[in-house]
């Protein structure tokens, strides 16, 4: 019965160090997103007087888009753990 513990507290463990992984991934992918953002904030006069829109909305799309992606691995570590 002990093994049957230490073994799943083991599997806790590395699930556990796995899903800190992938959040510490979409913790990079926000701080980008937000210094983007915070750029376009300081400057959208400048966007909008020369037309820059379409381009940092691509670049924000960008970076939700894998922060997204990010997310959706954390996501699945949390019901492998549920599950366990």
């Amino acid at each position: 019965m002990m093994k049957i513990y230490t073994w799943y507290a083991m599997l806790q463990v590395a699930i556990m160090k796995l899903g800190y992984r992938c959040r510490a991934k979409a913790i990079v992918f926000t701080d980008r997103r937000v210094r983007v953002i915070h750029e376009i904030l300081t400057c959208i006069k400048l966007i909008k007087f020369y037309a820059w829109e379409q381009n940092f909305e691509k670049s924000v799309g960008t970076w939700l888009c894998l922060k997204i992606r990010s997310l959706d691995n954390e996501f699945t570590i949390v019901i492998a753990r549920a599950i366990v």
